[in-house]
């Protein structure tokens, strides 16, 4: 997503595709946007947290919830129920809508999801993910 949105620069050029291979020496830069204020709304959802630390929580999630805000359903989603959980400390990495996110299951699909409670965790996981070596 970083990427994709122009926050890499190699020697000072904006980097958009997440495929290339650098041949030369130089320099990269990757800026991560601040923060914006949410228009998520925190909402008091009950979550089967089934492990918790400093870098992640994992979640049981049951069928029927949607992961993220979007496509006209805004409420009733993890995100919002991780908004009230604790909204600081989620990675910033995502889209606004999907704070946190590292991956998704289906609405109508139960089962475990890793949250990202930072950035550093949020690449780490991401790169794993599509390594598929989780």
């Amino acid at each position: 997503m970083l990427i994709n949105n122009g926050n890499l620069t190699f020697n000072n050029e904006k980097i958009t595709q997440t495929s290339i291979k650098l041949r030369k020496l130089g320099t990269l830069l990757l800026s991560i946007p601040e923060l914006k204020p949410s228009k998520i709304i925190a909402q008091d959802l009950q979550l089967n947290i089934v492990y918790e630390d400093a870098d992640i929580i994992i979640i049981d999630k049951p069928s029927g919830i949607i992961m993220h805000p979007g496509a006209g359903n805004y409420n009733e989603t993890i995100v919002n129920a991780l908004i009230n959980y604790d909204k600081d400390s989620l990675s910033t990495i995502g889209e606004e809508l999907r704070p946190g996110i590292v991956h998704r299951i289906d609405k109508d699909t139960s089962g475990l999801v890793v949250i990202a409670k930072n950035n550093v965790t949020h690449e780490n996981l991401s790169h794993q993910f599509s390594k598929h070596t989780i």
